[in-house]
C-alpha cells in the first residue's frame, strides 16, 4: 500500500508546505457535460488547475494564459514563463453525466507568493474511525484507525517540509462543524485540520485452485483538509488500495507491531 500512503502524504503536504520552490500537486475536478464532452473537459481542466494554483499560493491570473491550450486533447501540457510549468493528465473520463479529470501539476509560485508563505504552518490530525467496525473482525484490528492516524502523522512529518505538526486530536470534527474546527485549531495553534475515515476494510478470498487460498483486503480512506479560520473544506479526496492479508483468518493481529507493518498489507508505510 505504498502508493496509498504516498498519496495521503501528498494531500497533507499539498496544504501545509510553504511552497518556496517548484513542487508537484495532484488534484481532481469535474464539470457537467452540457453542449459536448470536449467543452466539459476544458472546464474540468480549468477548475482543477485553478484549485492547484490557489493552494500553491501562485498567481491565479496565470490561469488565463493556459486556457487556450486546453482545447487541445493531450496527455501532457508544457508551459514556459508561467507559474504552472507542466500539467499531466493522469486520468480522465465521464462519470454520472460529468467529465472528470485527475491532474498532476508542476507549479512554481512567484517570489511574492513564496515570501508570504515563508513561515511554519501548524497542522493537526484527527483520528480516523472505522466506519464499518464489523469489517475489522478479521484479525481483530479494531484499533487500526487510531494506529493508522499515528503512522500517517509520522509519515507526514518526515516527508512534508517547513511546518509544525500539532499532533493528533482526540475529538471528532467534520466539515459540517466549522465552529468546532476553528476551536480545535485555536487550541492546537494550527492553521489546518486534517480529518478522515476508513470506509472499507473488507476481505476477499482468492481461490484459484492452485494451493492454499489467499486472502486479499481492501483499504479505502476518505481525507479532508480544512482551513482553521473558516472551517471550509479546501481539499478532499478518496483513496483505495488492496493488498494480500497474510495472517490466519482467526488470528488476532496487533497493528502496533513491526510484524504487522512489515507484512504485505502493512508495508505501504515503508520507503
Amino acid at each position: 500500500m505504498k502508493t496509498l500512503l504516498a498519496r495521503l502524504t501528498l494531500v497533507v503536504s499539498f496544504v501545509v508546505t510553504p511552497f518556496t520552490h517548484a513542487a508537484w500537486y495532484e488534484v481532481s475536478a469535474s464539470s457537467p457535460i452540457l453542449e459536448s464532452q470536449q467543452a466539459a473537459r476544458v472546464r474540468a481542466l480549468e477548475a482543477a488547475t485553478f484549485d492547484a494554483i490557489r493552494f500553491a499560493g501562485a498567481d491565479v491570473g496565470s490561469l488565463q494564459q493556459l486556457k487556450r491550450f486546453y482545447t487541445q486533447v493531450k496527455p501532457d501540457y508544457l508551459f514556459s514563463g508561467n507559474a504552472v510549468r507542466e500539467v499531466q493528465v493522469l486520468e480522465e473520463g465521464t462519470q454520472g453525466g460529468n467529465y472528470v479529470v485527475n491532474l498532476r501539476l508542476d507549479i512554481y509560485p512567484s517570489a511574492n507568493a513564496c515570501h508570504k508563505t515563508q513561515y511554519k504552518k501548524g497542522i493537526v490530525l484527527t483520528r480516523f474511525p472505522i466506519m464499518s467496525p464489523q469489517q475489522a473482525a478479521l484479525g481483530g484490528i479494531y484499533q487500526f484507525g487510531d494506529d493508522f492516524s499515528v503512522l500517517l502523522s509520522r509519515e507526514v512529518k518526515q516527508h512534508a517540509q517547513s511546518f509544525v505538526g500539532r499532533g493528533i486530536a482526540n475529538v471528532d470534527v467534520s466539515p459540517n462543524m466549522p465552529n468546532a474546527i476553528t476551536m480545535l485549531a485555536e487550541d492546537k495553534d494550527a492553521q489546518f485540520v486534517v480529518t478522515g475515515a476508513i470506509t472499507d476494510l473488507s476481505a476477499t478470498t482468492d481461490d484459484s485452485g492452485f494451493g492454499k487460498a489467499k486472502n486479499n483486503r481492501q483499504l479505502a480512506v476518505n481525507v479532508q483538509a480544512m482551513d482553521s479560520e473558516s472551517g471550509e473544506v479546501i481539499f478532499q479526496r478518496r483513496y483505495r488500495d488492496i493488498a494480500q492479508w497474510p495472517f490466519e483468518r482467526h488470528s488476532q493481529v496487533d497493528t502496533q507491531t513491526a510484524r504487522f507493518w512489515q507484512s504485505p498489507y502493512g508495508r505501504w508505510r515503508a520507503g
